[in-house]
Formats: structure tokens, C-alpha cells, sequence
């Protein structure tokens, strides 16, 4: 095969944050071809996080910061006017500008473009014989007409099918990792709904590419505030019109599950790979939340038997085999978290509190106990592994007493960590809620992190106690971890944490992890609770996607362990198992 292209990459990216996922991909690249050579070129300050330091670390990887105008200059004097272009449009809009810059390197330099979400499965050098490739992917007829304002689009009949067809994907991938089958048995259909279209998440080129050439033409005229008009949309009119100067590769190549079902990378344990993939492309701009919780340890999927936790899994084990290094932390030192608890006069239920604390995965770790009540912890405390770990601070009752909101606070001012974690004394914790909570704090380069759901375990005088799954809100309070500033909480007896949260998010970012993390955390209603029972009951029927099922269980049924919300997963099985060796040996749990 005679050679065209060279066997040169590059990456562009922007922005202070660099999540895990794309040094996956530049690892992976390397992994596929050994001679490759790869550029990552960055606009703009560099990030300032482990993962792009260890980007840095990488062999045969340079990094390079860039000018746009410096590039756009280069250009031939009938095209170099696409900085004009790149200038008008907004910089919150970094998918359309970085669509011109790519064209321009690519026209300028020649190689292969790849978007940090790609993850390489085999060497691409056998597509170097093209003048210029990009691959096709199945896109939904409507989309370019919806992104467009066109609305109305939505109420045609095919595109009904089409999210009838979504619906029925996702629900299966969400919730039985897609054991029915539905992708699959749905395949046949896909026709009446889509359409094949060129993508520019990977292309290669000869420097000074005729089809490339075309591409910042088209970038002269386009509507470039529409989304993708700068991106999949021109590339596929451009081949449409000069398809002699371009190879269309086929939807297998590059792109063999559509962008709009890439959450099935992530969620469908059923799902393979086609033998002629080069690559998955998992569209990063539907999975904004999901990316910065994934990182080296899987810690943030229920499976590791979908197709991105084997990619992470072998791509880490290989190359730290081929390059004979060790894994390298995600942090260079473990910081100290100071989990606070507040207490009065309940040293039974804060003693598995305490226990939760001790198993904590994370080493370095402090327990500070404020208690304001009259009953001594001290002489429990000692009985503990931990004890020497755990500070406990007794405070003279007053008269009124301080609220809960200034009880925490005086926490805050006592804990001695760079991060701090709300501990309430009633509540259950799993021993890797402190590592993976700091993890995807760290990796979405925020100060906080917090769970939106968590299991709810409902004890009352009945012969059985409830155990389901709740959400709430923006995020669950209670969950809360932080780096410690200056924000403290409200002196209020009730939703001083609720309203912590909110000014925590404002002040230092917050991170909020997904349902698959509901096992890390189980709130207990055991009758003195701040909260009523009534409060715990309503997370059943609190968004409207659960009401069919409330009015099912509550009011036809009459059996509330119908609703789905008690479904558990084997994770949140397990810890329901682990709570009740130490907290409730004695009660008959209630799940499905």
C-alpha cells in the first residue's frame, strides 16, 4: 500500500478542566501504533491537573500551545479569512471553533485528527493509502431540522418512532443493562428513522488536502450559531458535492453505535464491538455529567462488563505491562478528610456511624465528634480500632441550645483536613464512599462532590422496615464533601445543610454523582430523626416519573414495596447486607 498520510495525530483541546477520559485516548492511541507520534494541542492556559501531568509524562506525546490567528495566517490568502470566522463565534462554543482549527492544522500539517472521546481499539495505519478519510455514522433524520429551531420536526410520525425507539434503548440499557436485547431487535427499524451522514470526530488527510481545502470554504459561509453547522453538517454536504476528493468510511469503522445511543458504552453489558472498529467515538457532549465521575479504578459503574470499563481495563493493564511502569495515583499525596459529626445523647446509633468511619478505604482520614449532649461517648470511642483517629470535643450544654447549623460549623473550625465531609451520626456509610467521593471531586477539578441518590431505610413499629431508593433535589445534603473555606452553615435546627449545599455549589463547584452510587450511602429513619418518616416517604413519589408507580403500589395494590424505587441493585443489596451486621441485626429488612 502506498503510503499518503502521515503517521501523525493530534488532539485540540480547551478549558481548565482535563478529565481521565482523555488520557485514555491518547494512551490508547499509543498502545494501537507504535510509531505513531502525537500532538495535543492546547488553546489557551494550560489545565493544572494529575491527569493532564501525567499526559505530559507520556512518550512519543508533545503538547504545544497555540495562537489560532498564528495558524489561520498560514492559510492561503482566499481561505485565511476562517479566523474572522472563529473570532465571531462565542468562545462558550468550543466544538464549533475547534471544527475550523482541526480543518486548518489538517490543510496545513496533514495526519490524523482525532476528538479526546475516542478511545482507539487497533491501528488506523492501514487507512494511510486514502488522499483524505472520514467515517459515517447513523444520525436521526430529524436533527439537523430540530437543532435548527425547527421544532415541529419532533411531531412527524418517523421521528415519534424514533424516540418511541430511544425510549425503549435507553430504558433497557438503564435498567437491565440490556439483556432484552431491544438494541438488537430493534436494529431492523432503524431505517425508517435514519439516515447515514459523514462525522468529523476522526479524519486524516494529505497537508494541503483539496476535500480539507473545501471544508474552510464552506466555513466562509456558513451559519455558524447553528450547532454542528460548522461540523458534521458541512463535512457531509462538502463530500456530497466533491465526493471524488474524500473517503466515506463505513458506520462500523468509526462510529458502529449512533451518537445518540453512546450510553450504551457505559451502561449495556450486552454490547460488542464489530471486528472492523478502529475506534469507539462516545460522543462526551451527552455524557456531561457522567465524564468527570469515571477514573482508573471503574469506582463509578455497576458493571465492569460494558464496553468502556474493558477498555479502561485493558487499556491501563497493557500499557503499564508494555511500558513496564507502575499505575500511577490520581493524587501525588492523599490529603486529609475530616468527616464531622455532630451528636447528643445517642452513643447506640452513632456507634455504627464510628464503625462506618474505621472501615473507610481512605488512609488518611480524621473523625471530629462534636457533642453537645449529656451522655459521654468517651469510653465507647476508646473500643474502637480508630480511636486514635477520632477527636472528640464535649461541649458544656447551653441553655437554649445552639442550633444544628452553628454546631456544625464549630466542626468546620475544628476539622484539621484539606477536605471535610458531613458524618451525621444516623446514617450509613460504605467503606469506599470517602475515595470515590474525593475522586470525582478531583477529576472534575471542583470542590465538592455529593450523591443525588441514596438508599432509604425506614424503620417504624411495624414487623418491617423499607429499604428503597430516593433522590433529592440538586443533591442529597447529608452527602455533602467539600474543600474547607470560608462558607459555613446557616443557624437553623433544619435544612441548614440543604442550604449549605447550594452555597457550597456557588462557591466551590460541585460534582453530583449519578444513581449507580446510591450503595455508598444509607439514610436511616429510626424515629428521632431531624425529619419526619413523612419526609423519607415522599422521595417515592417526589418526581413525576414515579408516579404510576406510587399510584400503582400506594393506591391499587396497597403494597408500597411494589414500587419500583425498591428494586435494588446487587450493589445496593450488598450494602444493605453490610448495614445490617452492625446496625439492625434484629430487623427484618423489606427489598426486592
Amino acid at each position: 500500500m502506498h503510503v499518503l498520510i502521515p503517521n501523525q495525530y493530534f488532539y485540540i483541546w480547551s478549558g481548565s478542566s482535563f478529565p481521565y477520559l482523555n488520557l485514555l485516548a491518547v494512551k490508547s492511541l499509543l498502545l494501537a501504533d507504535a510509531s505513531a507520534t502525537i500532538v495535543v494541542y492546547i488553546v489557551g492556559p494550560e489545565p493544572q491537573n494529575d491527569n493532564f501531568e501525567n499526559l505530559r509524562g507520556l512518550e512519543r506525546v508533545s503538547i504545544v500551545g497555540i495562537e489560532p490567528d498564528a495558524v489561520f495566517s498560514q492559510l492561503p490568502t482566499d481561505i485565511k479569512s476562517v479566523g474572522t470566522v472563529f473570532h465571531k463565534i462565542p468562545e462558550s462554543s468550543a466544538s464549533s471553533r475547534s471544527n475550523i482549527l482541526r480543518y486548518a492544522l489538517l490543510y496545513l500539517n496533514g495526519g490524523v485528527y482525532l476528538d479526546f472521546d475516542t478511545v482507539v481499539t487497533r491501528s488506523l495505519s492501514d487507512l494511510a493509502g486514502h488522499q483524505c478519510f472520514i467515517g459515517e455514522e447513523n444520525v436521526w433524520i430529524g436533527d439537523e431540522d430540530r437543532v435548527a429551531g425547527k421544532w415541529w420536526v419532533c411531531l412527524y410520525p418517523r421521528n415519534l418512532f424514533w424516540l418511541t425507539s430511544w425510549l425503549l434503548r435507553r430504558a433497557d440499557s438503564a435498567w437491565f443493562s440490556g439483556k432484552l436485547q431491544l438494541a438488537r431487535a430493534l436494529e431492523k427499524t432503524d431505517a425508517i428513522w435514519s439516515k447515514k451522514q459523514p462525522n468529523n470526530a476522526v479524519m486524516g488527510a494529505v497537508a494541503q488536502s483539496p476535500f480539507i481545502r473545501e471544508l474552510l470554504l464552506g466555513c466562509l459561509d456558513t451559519e455558524f450559531t447553528v450547532r454542528y453547522a460548522t461540523g458534521p453538517t458541512l463535512v457531509s454536504q462538502v463530500a456530497a458535492n466533491f465526493p471524488h476528493l474524500v473517503s466515506v468510511l463505513p458506520v462500523n469503522y468509526f462510529y458502529s453505535v449512533a451518537p445518540g445511543e453512546s450510553f450504551r458504552f457505559f451502561a449495556d453489558r450486552t454490547l460488542t464491538l464489530p471486528p472492523e472498529a478502529y475506534l469507539i467515538h462516545y460522543a462526551a457532549s451527552n455524557h456531561k455529567k457522567l465524564i468527570p465521575t469515571i477514573d482508573v479504578a471503574c469506582a463509578w459503574t455497576r458493571s465492569t462488563h460494558t464496553v468502556m470499563a474493558e477498555l479502561i481495563a485493558v487499556v491501563e493493564s497493557q500499557y503499564v505491562e508494555e511500558k513496564n511502569e507502575e499505575p500511577v495515583s490520581p493524587l501525588e499525596e492523599r490529603p486529609l478528610i475530616s468527616c464531622l459529626m455532630v451528636t447528643a445523647n445517642r452513643a447506640d446509633i452513632a456507634r455504627v456511624a464510628i464503625e462506618c468511619f474505621s472501615e473507610q478505604t481512605w488512609p488518611n482520614k480524621e473523625l471530629v465528634i462534636i457533642d453537645d449532649g449529656e451522655e459521654d461517648y468517651g469510653d465507647m470511642i476508646k473500643g474502637f480500632d480508630c480511636a486514635d483517629l477520632v477527636r472528640y470535643i464535649k461541649l458544656q450544654p447551653e441553655s437554649p441550645r445552639l442550633s444544628l447549623g452553628e454546631l456544625r460549623n464549630i466542626s468546620i473550625e475544628e476539622a484539621r483536613g484539606e477536605w471535610c465531609v458531613q458524618w451525621d451520626d444516623d446514617e450509613w456509610y460504605h467503606p469506599e464512599r470517602l475515595a470515590i467521593q474525593l475522586g470525582a471531586a478531583v477529576h472534575a477539578d471542583v470542590g465538592a462532590s455529593a450523591l443525588k441518590w441514596t438508599l432509604m431505610h425506614v424503620k417504624d413499629d411495624a414487623e418491617q422496615s423499607l429499604t428503597f431508593r430516593g433522590d433529592s433535589g440538586i443533591a442529597t445534603p447529608g452527602t455533602l464533601m467539600f474543600r474547607k473555606g470560608d462558607v459555613r452553615y446557616p443557624h437553623l435546627a433544619r435544612n441548614e445543610d440543604g442550604i449549605f449545599l447550594r452555597d457550597v455549589k456557588d462557591s466551590n463547584g460541585l460534582v453530583v454523582l449519578d444513581e449507580g452510587y446510591s450503595h455508598l450511602f444509607i439514610r436511616v429513619f429510626h424515629g428521632s430523626n431531624t425529619w419526619e418518616k413523612d419526609h423519607f416517604l415522599a422521595r417515592l413519589h417526589r418526581r413525576v416519573v414515579d408516579w404510576p408507580s406510587w399510584v400503582w403500589s400506594r393506591w391499587i395494590v396497597s403494597d408500597v414495596t411494589q414500587h419500583r424505587a425498591f428494586k435494588l441493585t446487587n450493589c445496593e443489596k450488598d450494602s444493605l447486607q453490610q448495614m445490617t451486621h452492625s446496625f439492625d441485626r434484629d430487623t427484618e429488612l423489606v427489598s426486592i
